[in-house]
């Protein structure tokens, strides 16, 4: 994937960058779905919660108990351009974008049924959900930062922006690069 070189060894700050990509993977697995679970919508809120075992769900975060609670997307990527391909994470919003505006919730209880129905479960329309987002070109704006993990430095990058790719405006682009050789 083309990136920016100025992220530099030990570089904290954060560097924006666009760019026209492919989405060539989405790691799914009904086991570790690509979801996690967070307070209920009326909360106004993200945090994670917690399965208290008696129906209830905690966030220690904000020290709360659910009845109930919703799922949002942590969407893992394999993003590709001419020059290869990095790892890439999007959040809800923008992972809702790519997954052609699938809901975490939705697909989390379709899941459910089906394991219900099938101790294997069908898992074809889990599957659907997410190589039906594949092969496909959108124009993204990424965070990349370096970050060090176990003592070793890596750069992380995540989806901050999503859209779908205007031609005639990225060709306009092209053709003032072009020019300016």
């Amino acid at each position: 994937m083309a990136t920016s070189t100025r992220l530099k060894k030990g570089d904290e700050q954060a560097e924006y960058f666009e760019l026209v990509s492919t989405i060539v993977q989405i790691f799914h697995d009904s086991t570790k779905p690509p979801w996690y679970n967070a307070e209920p919508e009326e909360s106004n809120s993200r945090c994670k919660v917690i399965d208290t075992g008696d129906g209830k769900w905690f966030c220690e975060k904000t020290d709360q108990t659910y009845d109930t609670c919703r799922q949002l997307w942590i969407l893992n990527t394999v993003l590709s351009d001419f020059a290869g391909g990095d790892k890439v994470t999007a959040f809800n919003e923008h992972a809702t974008i790519i997954l052609d505006n699938a809901n975490a919730t939705e697909v989390c209880n379709k899941l459910d049924a089906a394991m219900a129905e099938d101790e294997d479960g069908n898992k074809d329309e889990f599957d659907k959900v997410f190589t039906g987002s594949m092969w496909r070109e959108y124009l993204f704006k990424i965070k990349a930062i370096k970050e060090s993990y176990d003592g070793e430095e890596r750069t992380k990058y995540s989806v901050v922006g999503v859209e779908p790719i205007n031609y005639e405006k990225e060709n306009a682009k092209l053709i003032e690069l072009l020019e300016a050789i």
